[in-house]
């Protein structure tokens, strides 16, 4: 019973994303973007982010994103209830409104 309470108050403790660890995808400005870009996250309403994945134990994210939405991933807080380890790996599929043989 007590695991479980701990289990649960560290399952809150990641959602509420005030210990960082997520994910967060931004759309990316018309203008060219830079590196710096993606290390600051933007804080404005009318900016803010198009999806957070908050750090959940044992789980898989797929995201389907276009080349101008900008993926960050926000430092771990010393407060945060444990560790985190990500694995990423990307994989270019073609565009699914590009004109195919089946169209025709």
């Amino acid at each position: 019973a007590v695991g479980d309470q701990l289990r649960a108050a560290a399952a809150e403790r990641w959602a509420s994303e005030e210990v960082g660890g997520f994910e967060s995808y931004l759309a990316a400005d018309d203008e060219e973007e830079t590196a710096e870009a993606q290390e600051v996250y933007r804080g404005q309403e009318n900016d803010g982010p198009l999806v957070n994945l908050p750090a959940v134990p044992n789980a898989l994210c797929l995201v389907m994103r276009d080349s101008k939405t900008l993926r960050f991933v926000k430092y771990l807080s010393r407060d945060a209830p444990s560790s985190r380890a990500d694995i990423s790996a990307s994989y270019f599929v073609d565009d699914p409104g590009s004109g195919s043989d089946e169209e025709q």
